[in-house]
């Protein structure tokens, strides 16, 4: 951006209420022009060990939701709308600024430790990366995987009604017991919920309280099969695109009770919009096929040509 003279100190001489974002991989400082991506920042801000368990004797992991670009650019969004509204009150714009490794450091804000470097008690995730407790992850079913969430009291009551092994056991009596034998009855509840298939233990658990779900291996393709969520604007349906054709993609993901926005568009290709965004800034019709026609812009008529 200094090289092309786009940097925020040009800029904000021109129009010094300009709000001006930058993200990066890395902080501005000594890593500032190394190559920056998702899984070097979160190498680096200590995702890929906590979500590998290595405290428990697994392995550095990346996946896919580390929320390292995405997290990056949450946190952009959020200054540009703190920087907006500052303007509004001073009049003045400013340069605002973020990172992968800014996420993977919010991400895991939860990992607090003493001066000394020792860690406070917290729930940590497993080596296998099934959970962080046995009353809170996912287990094998003879065909899927179920995912149970027993917190409360009464959880554990209608837990006890399910699985019935569980009731005389000394070991799981009262919360404390069951947090100091928390293996064993995560060997227990594995051997109980292998027993069976998933459906049939969704259906029992769910019966009787039990905070439960499958972890379907279809969702993401009966997804788009759901009416409601095109009726809600989550899922969104578009006709035309010049290379799909039909699209279905996620909408809106908020729900608003005055403002209703309208669902993202698909990806453009080079060119696509160049008409609507040249109306936008006030050209008329016939002065944009001129532009188009002397090559000062290009449509996607002219793309091919150009």
């Amino acid at each position: 951006a200094e090289k092309l003279g786009l940097d925020f100190q040009t800029l904000h001489r021109l129009n010094p209420r300009l709000v001006f974002c930058h993200t990066r991989g890395f902080e501005d400082g000594p890593r500032s022009l190394l190559p920056g991506n998702d899984q070097t920042g979160n190498s680096l801000g200590g995702s890929c060990f906590e979500d590998g368990g290595c405290w428990d004797g697994g392995r550095p992991w990346f996946g896919s939701a580390s929320n390292g670009d995405l997290g990056n650019g949450y946190l952009a969004a959020i200054a540009i709308v703190q920087a907006l509204y500052d303007r509004e009150q001073t009049g003045k714009g400013q340069r605002v600024d973020a990172s992968i490794l800014n996420a993977s450091l919010v991400n895991n804000s939860r990992v607090v430790t003493t001066p000394d470097g020792t860690c406070f008690e917290r729930p940590k995730l497993d080596r296998d990366q099934t959970g962080l407790s046995a009353l809170y992850r996912i287990y094998r079913c003879a065909d899927e995987w179920v995912c149970i969430a027993v917190f409360s009291d009464a959880h554990w009551q209608a837990l006890v009604r399910a699985v019935p092994r569980l009731r005389d056991d000394a070991r799981f009596a009262t919360p404390e017991l069951r947090a100091r034998n928390d293996a064993a009855l995560a060997r227990l509840l594995a051997e109980e919920l292998a027993s069976d298939r998933a459906e049939k233990w969704f259906q029992t658990l769910d019966a009787v309280g039990v905070p439960c779900e499958i972890s379907s291996p279809t969702f993401s393709r009966e997804l788009f099969e759901d009416a409601d969520l095109y009726r809600r604007g989550w899922l969104a349906h578009f006709t035309g695109d010049p290379f799909i054709g039909d699209v279905d993609m996620f909408g809106v993901g908020l729900d608003f009770g005055d403002t209703k926005p309208a669902p993202p568009r698909p990806i453009p290709t080079m060119w696509q919009h160049t008409r609507e965004v040249m109306a936008e800034l006030g050209y008329a019709a016939d002065e944009i096929e001129r532009l188009a026609a002397a090559g000062a812009i290009v449509t996607p008529e002219s793309a091919g040509r150009s």
